[in-house]
């Protein structure tokens, strides 16, 4: 894969089917640098899914501050649900856009 319009296609696939690389990639564009990967990441962005498709009612994240909870749950969550569901979205039996 070394045309770079192919990369830029298959990594915007990969952002509108999974939360944690989306948000990976939205640090990058937004601080102008790489966020490093980390566990508590991986599970906000998990808890964040199962929240989406209805799998958990709930959830609660307690983790001290400047562990980026504001931009995973609120800034990240908003635009993912906004650019991948961008047709239109039912809650609980959502589809990504292929």
């Amino acid at each position: 894969m070394s045309d770079p319009l192919e990369l830029r296609r298959e990594m915007d696939r990969l952002c509108a089917m999974d939360f944690c690389t989306f948000a990976y990639r939205a640090f990058t564009e937004l601080e102008s640098k790489e966020l490093t990967p980390s566990v508590h990441i991986a599970i906000i962005a998990e808890l964040m899914r199962k929240i989406f498709y209805g799998e958990v009612r709930r959830g609660l994240v307690c983790i001290p501050p400047r562990y980026l909870k504001t931009f995973l749950i609120t800034i990240c969550l908003s635009a993912w649900i906004l650019a991948a569901f961008a047709g239109g979205v039912s809650f609980n039996r959502a589809r990504p856009r292929s």
